[in-house]
């Protein structure tokens, strides 16, 4: 159901007034490929460039589309790279995620969303009651260093690759566990790598927030471009006795809840309420700039979250042509926004092939150390799991082969 007018949609709205207040988003897909396969030519032809090495760099703003179109149209560019055809697009202009989604609570379900308020405030407090009552627990990110948030601010990278067999022996354990997807248990895991390398023995309590995507062809949904991401936010109280296995579970439930999804949209529909009704004046400043300079010049700093962890899921490579079995390496990435989270982890994985996970984080926004010590620990933590040696019993600050121990950098 293609609209008739070019009008932006709220997740088009969000990214551009985050780029007009100097905070945009550039989504980053890399990959291997064999040095002098692809001529220039082809590579023009395919509206990109080859750099002086032997890999190929897509990067998009977050307003020209998500997470999950980005790794759509990585797939089609190797694809046409190794003259192969690419799925077919809608014509014309694509159905809004506003459009063809509810985002927007109606009045007369307005008991209904009291109820999953409810629903979702138990589940949370499900989660809490994992750990003792008595505890007290430290709100990440702790104090942030002055002029973190500047747009000119340095960014801190790292990243890590799962091998297939790794890959494979973690969604198996995660299933011996209960946990039918992978998702929950790299989350929880990177949350406890977080912890662990705060360096404490009392408890944290992280806040991230997890796309969920609503692209969809049979709503009209392109493949490639467009916005069509909710955002479910949640909060994880952690501390050395938490048992790591109920914690995923946990987690896991309340990703799997209809609920979830439904208050995910309705909190991105709240976006809506910025312009009111108002008609929009080009020429006029717009009251979502506004509203994201006030959520800058917080004195607490904007990244109240701890985390923002993205999963795309399996990329599509080819398997036909000239770089079937050629491409290696699969990277996604994205930078850390100056309103994101304290660490951004960008995850994805290639069909029988590799998972790769890129972290990035604005330098100040965690104590020194700590990325560096958190980017050190979650590919041990992820590979203890696949190995069998998180036991049912194992908790968030107790022994773990091969991961440094809380207190030990």
């Amino acid at each position: 159901m293609p609209r008739e007018t070019p009008v932006l949609g709220l997740s088009e709205r969000w990214s551009l007034a985050r780029s007009n207040v100097a905070s945009p988003i550039t989504v980053i897909y890399h990959a291997t490929l064999p040095a002098n396969l692809i001529t220039q030519d082809q590579l023009k032809d395919a509206a990109s460039r080859l750099n002086a090495r032997d890999r190929l760099t897509l990067l998009i703003d977050h307003i020209i589309c998500d997470g999950l179109g980005a790794r759509n149209l990585f797939s089609d560019l190797l694809s046409i790279l190794s003259d192969q055809p690419i799925p077919q697009q809608p014509e014309g202009l694509p159905a809004r995620m506003d459009d063809t989604v509810e985002l927007q609570p109606s009045g007369n379900n307005a008991t209904a969303q009291s109820k999953i308020q409810s629903t979702i405030k138990s589940l949370s407090n499900g989660i809490n009651t994992i750990v003792s009552p008595e505890s007290v627990y430290t709100n990440c990110p702790t104090l942030q260093s002055p002029g973190y948030n500047s747009i000119t601010a340095s960014q801190q990278f790292s990243h890590f690759s799962l091998s297939p067999s790794e890959l494979s022996s973690l969604i198996a354990e995660g299933k011996k566990h209960n946990v039918p997807t992978i998702h929950p248990v790299i989350h929880i895991a990177s949350i406890v790598a977080l912890y662990r390398a705060l360096q404490s023995t009392s408890g944290y309590s992280f806040f991230t927030s997890i796309p969920i995507s609503e692209r969809n062809a049979a709503l009209g949904h392109p493949r490639s471009t467009g916005n069509y991401v909710t955002f479910h936010f949640s909060t994880d109280r952690i501390s050395h006795s938490t048992k790591f296995w109920d914690q995923v579970r946990d987690f896991s439930a309340t990703l799997r809840q209809p609920e979830t999804k439904i208050t995910a949209r309705h909190t991105l529909g709240k976006l809506a309420a910025i312009n009111g009704e108002e008609e929009l004046d080009e020429n006029a400043p717009s009251k979502w700039e506004d509203y994201l300079y006030n959520v800058m010049s917080d004195s607490n700093g904007p990244h109240k979250l701890s985390l923002a962890v993205s999963n795309v899921g399996l990329a599509d490579l080819p398997t036909l042509g000239k770089l079937a079995g050629q491409v290696e390496d699969v990277y996604f990435q994205q930078a850390a926004s100056a309103m994101g989270g304290c660490a951004v982890l960008s995850i994805m994985s290639t069909r029988g092939g590799a998972l790769t996970c890129s972290i990035s984080s604005k330098i100040g926004s965690m104590p020194p150390g700590v990325f560096e010590s958190f980017a050190q620990r979650i590919k041990p933590i992820l590979q203890a799991i696949a190995r069998g040696d998180i036991s049912e019993d194992a908790t968030a600050g107790g022994a773990i082969p091969g991961v440094l121990d809380v207190g030990n950098t």
